[in-house]
């Protein structure tokens, strides 16, 4: 399903980030770092990170397009290649949990080729999911698991 750009905020691609702001001036910054080297693979591998910049005394109010947007962004980065992404829930602010139940329903809603793969990790002495994503079409998902595996077990230090 494509969403209408009704459905979502405008996306610019800036500084190797692609940023959106929300009405309610709430900024995010949406980027694919690249992890190739980190996971023995034959495709490239990229860790997501978002972040949010909530001004101060505001920036509290939901916005559904939110999650539409990130959404689009995340279906535009699959559809250029067969790439697979990483991502390792925030645990700055103990809402972790949080953030995987949130990010589980948007995938079972969403979802049309993408393959998941969680792992508990614990990182500073606190726990958290790591997630590995890829298309169902990839072929060299028992590489991308074994690498997944790997760095995982190792809690994501390079060896």
């Amino acid at each position: 399903m494509e969403l209408s750009l009704q459905d979502r905020f405008e996306v610019v691609f800036e500084n190797d980030a692609y940023c959106f702001v929300t009405p309610s001036n709430i900024q995010y910054q949406i980027i694919f770092v690249d992890y190739t080297n980190v996971i023995d693979a034959c495709t490239p591998v990229y860790m997501l990170t978002i972040e949010r910049y909530i001004p101060q005394g505001g920036g509290k109010k939901y916005d559904f397009r939110v999650q539409y947007t990130i959404l689009h962004i995340i279906r535009k980065f699959f559809s250029v290649n067969e790439n697979a992404m990483i991502s390792i829930y925030d645990i700055g602010d103990g809402r972790q949990a949080g953030r995987k139940r949130l990010f589980d329903r948007w995938f079972c809603r969403h979802n049309t080729n993408l393959i998941k793969m969680e792992k508990v990790v614990e990182i500073n002495n606190r726990e958290t999911t790591a997630t590995l994503l890829y298309s169902s079409t990839n072929q060299c998902h028992t590489k991308l698991i074994s690498g997944f595996n790997q760095i995982v077990e190792n809690n994501f230090y390079c060896n």
